[in-house]
């Protein structure tokens, strides 16, 4: 009788067992998947904690260089910037959107500056890597630190010549600073485009003032618009984005009166 009861509570603790295994190795994989994409973007931040430029390309792509090449002098001229040499990181939360996973993280730099903003882990098939889109990207700044001075040719003026062959293509002028709250654009072009000064962080790139839409003037004489820098920002290590809405050409300056 004793001999039974043991055996019938035996096999209902088997039982049991294989119904929950399922559900456990399931939880399993989904947190093993997860750990690996969080493992490609500590490696990121890491890399540029180390200022390893070839590791920081390797493990990254970036849609607004669309060769390896492009990205790594981008990555090259970002790294020669002080203001943007990361102390550490933390993570604070995730969450998961089809094939990527998006990080908020907190970046602290060398110079006291703390930004939050997303970092994103998509899936390529047969690897994860940080993922930079062309998007602007919203990044919190909590601690502004004390800003590095840096010496550019064109500290308060900066020339772009920017062709493209298909709509919706973009290109950057080189960067400038300035403590101005505007910046005035004396440019001329073929089409029309938008123009926007924004800030390329690690994470993506940032406005820093308001867009302006501008048509074509390549049969007339030069034209100029004036951008607004957006309240709590700066002109700190910026550059011009124009975004075409058609193939064809844009060139002037950036002026800072």
């Amino acid at each position: 009788m004793f001999k039974n009861k043991l055996k019938k509570i035996f096999t209902s603790i088997i039982i049991g067992a294989v119904m929950i295994s399922p559900i456990s190795v399931s939880a399993a994989e989904q947190v093993a998947s997860v750990s690996n994409e969080k493992d490609v973007a500590t490696k990121y931040l890491e890399y540029f904690v180390n200022k390893d430029i070839q590791g920081i390309v390797n493990i990254s792509e970036d849609a607004s260089f669309p060769t390896k090449e492009g990205q790594t002098k981008n990555v090259q001229e970002l790294l020669s910037n002080p203001n943007n040499h990361l102390k550490s990181f933390e993570f604070i939360d995730e969450t998961k959107e089809n094939d990527t996973v998006n990080f908020n993280v907190r970046l602290n730099y060398k110079n006291g500056k703390i930004e939050e903003g997303l970092l994103r882990v998509k899936n390529f098939g047969e690897s994860s890597k940080v993922w930079i889109s062309d998007e602007l990207v919203d990044i919190k700044t909590i601690d502004e630190g004390e800003r590095i001075p840096v010496i550019r040719l064109f500290a308060q003026l900066t020339k772009f010549n920017i062709s493209v062959d298909y709509s919706g293509k973009y290109g950057f002028s080189p960067a400038f600073n300035t403590s101005k709250s505007y910046v005035d654009i004396n440019y001329k072009q073929s089409v029309e485009t938008d123009f926007t000064v924004v800030k390329n962080t690690l994470i993506g790139n940032t406005a820093l003032s308001y867009t302006a839409t501008r048509g074509a003037n390549a049969s007339s004489g030069p034209n100029s618009v004036i951008l607004n820098v957006i309240p709590g920002k700066s002109f700190a290590d910026a550059k011009l984005r124009v975004v075409f809405g058609a193939a064809g050409y844009s060139f002037g300056e950036v002026y800072a009166y």
